[in-house]
């Protein structure tokens, strides 16, 4: 699998993917800088990972977080 490029983006309930996935269809899961699935932590830098395309956000508003 080719490595995606991380895309910075403002996360929200209604954040579509460019697949066209979105968080009630197939969604989107915590991950780390290279795609592996994590468990949120307190080292987790807010990546997601979509679950249709595998493509991963980073979120520039980590405050929706916590």
């Amino acid at each position: 699998m080719d490595k995606k490029k991380i895309i910075k983006v403002a996360l929200k309930d209604d954040f579509k993917c460019e697949c066209g996935n979105q968080s009630h269809l197939d969604g989107f899961y915590p991950c780390n800088e290279d795609g592996e699935y994590v468990e949120p932590s307190p080292s987790w830098k807010g990546h997601y990972k979509c679950d249709s395309c595998d493509q991963i956000y980073a979120p520039t508003n980590l405050g929706f977080l916590f």
